[in-house]
């Protein structure tokens, strides 16, 4: 069976900042590939509105930002299980 996730956010422009020492090197990759992590690992059948993030990676942290985001990223987030307190989103850029 598979599950569709639904990765939408009516958000015009968001940006995030993940610091790396709270996670797993697995998780840095994930969120690195995000889209193609979404379609192979949870399955997620993308559809045309579906805007890639970009990620800046730093020495500490990761960096991403878009400015019609309708992947959701916070949800992403859930999904690969990054622990509280681990990242902030903001309307502003990082």
């Amino acid at each position: 069976m598979k599950i569709r996730f639904s990765f939408v956010s009516n958000s015009s422009s968001q940006s995030f900042v993940v610091y790396k020492d709270k996670i797993t090197l697995d998780q840095i990759e994930a969120i690195k590939n995000h889209i193609t992590y979404a379609k192979q690992i949870l399955e997620w059948e993308p559809s045309e509105y579906d805007f890639e993030w970009i990620i800046e990676e730093k020495e500490k942290e990761l960096i991403g930002d878009v400015s019609m985001n309708n992947f959701d990223m916070e949800t992403f987030f859930d999904e690969i299980e990054l622990p509280a307190g681990s990242y902030e989103f903001s309307d502003e850029y990082f």
